[in-house]
């Protein structure tokens, strides 16, 4: 094992990942493993994986384990880290993130392939989801449909907003085809609410975000974001930030709004975990890839953050209360 794998599986186990990379399970040839070898590909940071382990329990699979290659924000990592792993060898390859995706496709067209992806057909991953082919399955989030639903219920908060602000991490990714199509429908969306619209590409160093965003922050704007696995791992600092300058902000995911964020319309991250071990599963017990049909979500839940809403001085509607899966504070 060289030196960076040494250090993936440090940041691993220090990140505070149930399952820790085992040098010597990466190092012996997949004849001779005990146990099946995962690696992860993700454009966030180190992960923590008990939801998964107590998933993969639950299946069968209470022995594994996982080399971590994490991009933190910094895409340019990402094909290498995809070689490494498809060089050690492993037995299934989890990616999270489109662009996580796409370069692991790339560097494999035999390690199968368990995805978390913004929208596989859209980024053109799969070309049916019914029967992916090739070596790729598993979830497609289509958060891109959702961006009108959250910013009407941004509306419904905070009736004082005239101004969305619609951010993305990185310069330049505003061209990458996801993020354009979320945009456009953020943008289409706010014009139906009669909001004014604005899109924003964050820093990739996030020391940036607080001078960045505290511009942003005049009387009646709203933020609305772009997720990506990188912002997710980032969510403390997004709540402070927004906190501090007084924004209201809407998210995709539940993490955000337990760190301070408003609000958040989407999927959660425990259905995602224990639906990439059922695809894992699977794949372990034989199945292939390309033959297990890509799944799209069939639950949104709605979670909001009351302190938060108090600390803005907004009055939450009762309607939108009753409706709500998580309330914090």
């Amino acid at each position: 094992m060289n030196r960076r794998d040494v250090l993936g599986a440090v940041l691993g186990c220090a990140s505070g990942a149930s399952i820790c990379v085992d040098s010597a399970v990466a190092d012996t040839p997949m004849h001779r493993r005990r146990h099946p070898l995962i690696g992860r590909l993700s454009e966030g940071g180190p992960a923590d994986y008990t939801i998964f382990r107590e998933a993969m329990r639950r299946l069968g699979h209470s022995e594994l384990a996982i080399e971590e290659r994490p991009a933190r924000g910094d895409a340019a990592k990402l094909a290498t880290y995809a070689a490494e792993l498809v060089g050690l060898p492993v037995d299934v390859l989890w990616t999270t993130g489109t662009l996580a995706t796409q370069i692991a496709k790339d560097a494999s067209r035999t390690v199968p392939i368990v995805m978390v992806s913004a929208d596989a057909l859209r980024a053109g991953l799969v070309g049916n989801l019914a029967r992916p082919g090739g070596n790729l399955t598993g979830l497609t989030l289509v958060g891109t449909e959702l961006a009108a639903k959250r910013l009407e219920l941004m509306r419904r908060l905070d009736p004082k907003v005239r101004r969305v602000i619609a951010l993305a991490h990185g310069p330049g990714v505003g061209t990458v085809p996801i993020v354009s199509d979320w945009m456009e429908r953020s943008r289409s969306a706010a014009d139906a609410l009669r909001l004014d619209f604005r899109f924003v590409e964050l820093a990739l160093d996030p020391v940036a975000w607080d001078q960045e965003i505290g511009a942003l922050a005049t009387p009646g704007t709203a933020l609305t974001l772009m997720e990506s696995p990188f912002l997710l791992q980032q969510r403390e600092l997004l709540g402070r930030i927004t906190l501090k300058h007084r924004l209201p902000s809407v998210y995709a995911f539940q993490e955000h709004v337990q760190a301070g964020g408003l609000f958040s319309y989407g999927v959660t991250n425990r259905y995602i975990t224990e639906r990439v071990a059922y695809y894992l599963s699977r794949i372990l017990n034989g199945a292939k890839a390309g033959d297990l049909p890509v799944e799209q979500p069939t639950k949104y839940e709605l979670a909001i953050n009351r302190q938060t809403a108090v600390a803005l001085g907004l009055t939450i509607p009762r309607a939108i209360l009753v409706g709500a899966d998580l309330l914090i504070g």
